[in-house]
This record gives C-alpha cells, structure tokens and sequence, in this order.
C-alpha cells in the first residue's frame, strides 16, 4: 500500500515547484513568466494567511519515496453565501506518469483534512471546460456544477 503524503516548501526551495508549474500550466494551456510564478510562490509560502502550498510526495509499497510527484495550492477568502472562510483549490497538478493511480482523490481528502483548523465552510475549483476528463474527475468525488461561471479581469 502506498502513503501519501503533502510538504510544505520553505521560499528557498523553488525550483522544483517552478518545474511543476511549468508543466501544469503547458498541459492546462496557460501562459507561464517565471519571474511572476515565482513572486507569487515566493508571497503565498511566506504569508500564510493567503493560502497553503503543498508538494504532493509519495511512498510506494515497496518503501520507495516519489518526491514531488505533483503540487495543489490552495488559497483563502471569505463569504457571505457560504457562512464564512473558504477556499479555491488555484492549481492542483499531479505528474503524467503518475495518474490514474487514485492520488488525486488521496491527495484531496488530505487538503480536506489539512483544512479544519482553518474552519472552512467550502473549497472551490475551476476546470478547463475542455478537459473533460478533470471535470468528470472532481464530479466523481464530491465537486458540484453550481451552473455559475467565473468570470475574471485582470488589473
């Protein structure tokens, strides 16, 4: 059996997380600066009141370690609609050779449980409308289509 697990990097250990992003955001099709990723990993990890960033490690049955097979960053708001503080699940990104194995649904249910100190009320994603696949993933444990659209613009 293997165990999964979630590690917090400290802001001197941003090279392996800028890899993973690299990577996510060329699979998810969005446009990567790496001076701008890496700030804004560098402000999320020292202010711990914006959010959380976790590398996803793994330790098989045969006891060998798989470090950084992946990352989930999850960042905090509040709201009215769902009775206090929330969170927004920003990237959540396991590596190809990896999936398909059941650790994204691990790797939620240990950001659910990493979430009850911080007492909140609801976690919300966004999924490209393309990839299918994902959309049926979060369907399967537990994501509802709320039938709202986020919208955004930038400033």
């Amino acid at each position: 059996m293997s165990s999964l697990y979630l590690v917090e990097p400290r802001s001197q250990d941003l090279d392996t997380p800028m890899e993973l992003v690299k990577s996510y955001y060329k699979y998810d099709g969005h446009d990567f600066d790496a001076g701008l990723v890496r700030e804004s990993l560098e402000d999320l990890i020292k202010k711990s009141l914006l959010g959380r960033v976790w590398f996803i490690d793994l330790i098989d049955a045969n006891h060998a370690k798989n470090k950084n097979i992946g990352y989930i960053i999850l960042t905090f708001g509040y709201s009215l609609e769902f009775h206090g503080r929330n969170a927004f699940i920003d990237e959540f990104f396991i590596v190809e050779t990896m999936r398909g194995k059941g650790l994204g649904k691990k790797a939620i249910e240990l950001v659910l449980q990493n979430t009850k100190p911080f007492k909140i009320k609801a976690i919300h994603l966004e999924v490209v409308t393309a990839n299918l696949d994902t959309y049926e993933f979060y369907s399967k444990i537990g994501f509802i289509d709320r039938s709202h659209h986020l919208l955004t613009k930038k400033i």
